[in-house]
């Protein structure tokens, strides 16, 4: 539970910074970065939950890019005014997979999705 919690507030605060700093990013508005955020926090979180266990950690990392990197680059066809480059995708997804990295490691070292089945 500590990882979806984490993953709620640092994936939308990271999206907000990314749109702050890159200028290939652009959110016209909070609630249409916090929506994309918070998508991206879910989605995240159940694509950790399906794949993250020890020997995993930078295949994981590397999904995470990905995925991150596609949905900000759809994000920008749902919402108006909103523009994202492919290269802003790209780094934005990049700066996500750092966070997810430390995220990731800490879930492994607590064993915090050991409890699945």
């Amino acid at each position: 539970m500590i990882v979806l919690l984490m993953k709620l507030v640092a994936t939308p605060l990271v999206l907000w910074l990314a749109d702050w700093m890159l200028a290939d990013v652009y959110y016209p508005t909070l609630t249409s970065s916090l929506s994309t955020g918070l998508t991206l926090a879910i989605i995240g979180y159940g694509t950790e939950w399906l794949m993250l266990r020890r020997g995993t950690l930078w295949l994981t990392t590397i999904v995470d890019w990905a995925v991150t990197a596609a949905i900000v680059y759809v994000s920008q066809f749902m919402f108006p005014g909103t523009f994202v480059t492919v290269m802003g995708a790209l780094l934005t997804g990049g700066v996500m997979a750092i966070a997810e990295y430390f995220m990731h490691r800490y879930a492994i070292d607590r064993g915090a999705l050991a409890t699945r089945a």
